[in-house]
């Protein structure tokens, strides 16, 4: 019985995810195309045809690279260098 609660909390984690990172794709695609994708636990990145990189997700260690911890449900521009 527990070992079921557990495996519905995990698939229900996994759902969520995965929802996050297709808002996050969808929300990237509009003015290029997407040419790379990593996704991580909860957070994602994407580099486009034009070479810019884009990352969402958690980001409570500042592991987006955007200069914040501010969580990003939509795609932010990360500057590289």
């Amino acid at each position: 019985m527990k070992g079921d609660k557990r495996v519905n909390r995990k698939n229900q984690l996994i759902a969520a995810i995965l929802i996050l990172f297709i808002m996050g794709l969808s929300a990237c695609a509009p003015s290029g195309g997407i040419i790379h994708v990593e996704a991580g636990l909860l957070s994602s990145y994407a580099i486009r045809d034009d070479g810019t990189l884009w990352a969402w997700g958690v980001n409570d260690l500042g592991q987006l690279g955007d200069g914040t911890t501010t969580d990003r449900r939509s795609p932010v521009q990360i500057s590289i260098g």
